[in-house]
């Protein structure tokens, strides 16, 4: 019988551009507290917990517009190759901090020590290191949790979707404009069914 190894890396790898500048959560006015109206009645709703180092920046108002970005890209069906997928990610508790480590991922043992805290996104200032030595956005376990950057606020509910669907076993898809794809873009929000019904579980 096959068996699925519980451990399973994935990067979004970085396009040679800062991750942070100006435009980190950069919300505005915007409220993302009560985005629920219009939710099918078959929703599946995932609750994330999500600390931070004491490095980096995060609140409560920017969690919920990163997850509400990202569940609106889920549940956006826009043709054959894209699915509306009846998911909604949503913050459970507060933000919280922690101190364990430099706030940057630059080994296999900082990346075990990060995913063994507890949560379920862990935003760090650096990740250098997810299977192997590379420059990313975001790395995560499959079953178990993921860590991202600062980014910014066009592109993290993309980043935190994708990284959730690695969570959720889904590896990357090569597809064009598929959320799945290695390389991080402001167009990649498609998914498809498989990664819609793994997202749901």
């Amino acid at each position: 019988m096959k068996t699925t190894p519980l451990i399973f890396f994935a990067a979004v790898v970085l396009a040679g551009c800062s991750s942070t500048g100006n435009d980190y959560c950069n919300y505005g006015n915007r409220d993302c507290t009560n985005v629920i109206d219009g939710d099918p009645v078959n929703l599946v709703r995932q609750k994330l917990t999500v600390r931070r180092h004491t490095k980096t920046d995060l609140d409560n108002k920017c969690v919920d517009c990163i997850l509400a970005d990202a569940t609106e890209i889920l549940q956006t069906g826009d043709g054959t190759d894209d699915v509306a997928c009846p998911v909604r990610l949503v913050r459970k508790g507060d933000v919280t901090e922690f101190n364990t480590g430099t706030g940057s991922i630059d080994s296999q043992a900082d990346f075990d020590t990060i995913m063994r805290l507890p949560g379920d996104v862990k935003l760090v200032d650096e990740i250098n290191w997810c299977g192997r030595y590379v420059v990313a956005y975001g790395c995560a376990q499959q079953n178990k949790s993921l860590a991202v950057v600062p980014i910014s606020s066009d592109k993290a509910g993309i980043l935190w979707a994708h990284e959730y669907g690695h969570v959720k076993g889904r590896g990357h898809r090569n597809a064009d404009s598929a959320l799945m794809h290695k390389w991080l873009s402001a167009r990649n929000k498609k998914i498809n069914r498989a990664e819609c019904s793994a997202l749901r579980k």
